[in-house]
């Protein structure tokens, strides 16, 4: 299991990240500027891809070893990953047998409960100091989504990539995301290019989903804003719910991958 003090660092960091952005942050100014609601999302996903890259990037010589000798993969994966949350639970007396290292059955129980508990602090600490006009659970739920994504990216960089290089990969991931959900004419064209990497960003629809949480709190003489703002970024304020659902979907594809990459990437060092 993670030691405390790296637990409470990372903790510390979101809750720290969430209160410089929330100060910095023009509040309810400028209810159509989405440069904020950017940094929240380059925030959000560099903080969580960073810290997923542990799960499996540390201990990966001891499952090559023990890969060879037998290790139930699927096992591995579920209590190391939490692919499918609760489901550890059910697994964990077959995956103590496996993995000696898997305390008490239960894996690194961190990870599912970071993707719920660093969003709530970190959004706890910026709600306080920015005060953006969208409910809290709104932006709960796209930031778990964000979180829940990236978390997956960071499982298959861990897998397929060295640990340097993975947390160098991270950062240009989630800064190339960044980039690319501003540029919301990428959707709109017929190119078929185009439109699979602006829908395959997680920053796209999370960005369309704190957006859209934002300009369903705009009432009144805000209408016309509104409007505006969501038809100059090509949005509809009746997809939020597919803006998280996108995000989990794009979450478990990532997962997906990096399974296919245990079985697949470094075959000769578990021989």
């Amino acid at each position: 299991s993670r030691k405390p003090l790296a637990v409470m660092m990372d903790y510390s960091i979101f809750i720290f990240t969430g209160s410089v952005l929330g100060l910095v942050n023009p509040g309810k100014d400028l209810p159509y500027n989405i440069t904020d609601t950017v940094y929240n999302i380059v925030a959000i996903s560099l903080m969580t891809t960073v810290t997923g890259l542990r799960t499996f990037g540390r201990e990966q010589p001891v499952f090559w070893r023990e890969a060879a000798s037998g290790l139930n993969r699927i096992s591995f994966f579920i209590a190391k990953g939490k692919a499918v949350g609760v489901c550890t639970l059910a697994w964990g007396k077959a995956v103590q047998k496996d993995v000696d290292f898997l305390t008490g059955g239960f894996g690194d129980l961190f990870d599912a409960v970071g993707t719920l508990v660093k969003p709530a602090m970190y959004l706890a600490m910026y709600f306080a100091f920015a005060q953006p006009r969208s409910d809290f659970t709104d932006y709960y739920y796209i930031t778990v989504g964000i979180a829940y994504c990236c978390t997956g990216v960071a499982y298959l960089l861990s897998l397929t990539m060295e640990q340097s290089t993975a947390q160098l990969a991270a950062s240009v991931i989630s800064l190339l995301n960044a980039l690319i959900c501003t540029q919301t004419q990428m959707g709109e064209g017929d190119d078929v290019l185009s439109n699979v990497i602006y829908n395959g960003s997680f920053a796209r629809w999370g960005l369309e989903g704190l957006v859209v949480a934002e300009a369903k709190k705009l009432q009144g003489v805000w209408l016309l804003t509104r409007c505006g703002a969501l038809e100059m970024l090509h949005y509809d304020i009746n997809d939020f719910s597919k803006c998280f659902q996108m995000l989990i979907l794009l979450g478990v594809a990532f997962r997906v991958c990096a399974f296919t990459c245990l079985y697949v990437v470094n075959r000769d060092k578990m021989r």
